[in-house]
Formats: structure tokens, sequence, C-alpha cells
């Protein structure tokens, strides 16, 4: 998965070290300084045609840009997702190779991120430390995962995340 907030700070680095404009090096390019700036901020990508023009043009090598096989630092969680897509960074979590427990992620995370990395772990069967996620999510997630787990088997430790549930929210669920 490619790092587009980590290659852009790349891209604006390497362009400012050379006292280039956002429209000096777009005419360079032949593309927009708007362009540029979309690149930037982590936006979009330059074309390969594009990105082997700036591999020449900063003597670097393409896979260097596109900062490939770097390991994230583990720094909080503040400075990692400033730097980085929020995307990558759960990624690495997931993998376990960033040290960062899933529940210290999701205050961080928008609705529909945190939507999309239940439903990731969910359906990569990731082994999920429920006592810890119970804090951290609201009752339409809780209630996503135990219906999730009831429709594929419910399995004890979701007795953690089903004791976090208020009377009015277990009938609710049971009742649906």
């Amino acid at each position: 998965m490619l790092d587009l907030r980590h290659i852009g700070k790349r891209l604006l680095t390497l362009r400012k070290q050379t006292n280039l404009s956002q429209a000096k090096l777009g005419d360079m390019l032949y593309v927009s300084h708007q362009a540029i700036s979309r690149w930037e901020r982590g936006e979009t990508l330059p074309s390969i045609d594009t990105l082997i023009k700036l591999s020449q043009l900063y003597e670097k090598r393409l896979d260097w840009l596109l900062c490939l096989n770097e390991p994230l630092k583990d720094d909080n969680i503040d400075a990692l997702l400033s730097h980085h897509d929020t995307q990558v960074v759960i990624d690495k979590v997931i993998k376990g190779e960033l040290k960062i427990a899933l529940h210290a992620l999701f205050p961080y995370l928008t609705q529909a991120e945190r939507y999309q990395l239940i439903m990731r772990l969910l359906n990569e069967r990731v082994n999920l430390d429920l006592n810890a996620l119970k804090t951290v999510l609201n009752v339409s997630e809780r209630r996503m995962i135990i219906h999730h787990h009831i429709d594929h088997g419910f399995p004890s430790s979701l007795k953690a995340l089903e004791s976090s549930l208020t009377q009015i929210e277990k009938k609710i669920l049971y009742e649906e």
C-alpha cells in the first residue's frame, strides 16, 4: 500500500531543497502547479512517466521517491497519523509491524474509518482484545461486532463486549 501522505511530504521537501516553486516545477514537468500541490498534500500521485522524470531531476531512485519498504517509526499516534496515511498505519498495526494497540487508534479515526476497520477486523478474523476495545466502541459498533459473531458463532471472548451493553441495548440486540 502506497503512503500518499509520506510520498507527498518527500516530494515537497525535495522541491524546496532544489529551490523550485510549484509553478516552475510544473513547467518543467508539463503539469499544473495545482497538480504539484495535490501530490505534495498526499491527495494524488504523479503518473509513472512523471515519477521517472522526478527521479531523474532529483537524482533519487524511484523506490526511494515512493517510500517503498520503509518501516514506520513507532512514534506516538499523533505523529504517525500526521505523517502517514491512516490506512497505512492501520494496516501496519493489524500486521503487527507497529507496536500500537488497536483500541488506541479508534479515537483518531473518523466514523467511516472506524467502520472500515471493524469490518476488516471481522472479515480477516483478527483476534480482538474486546476488553480493551469495549471502552472505545460506541453502541452501534458493539452491536455490529456482536451481530457478526452471532451470525458466525458466538465465541466466549464476546462475553466481554456483551457485558458492556446496557440492558436496553441487549434487549434491542436480541430482538433484532
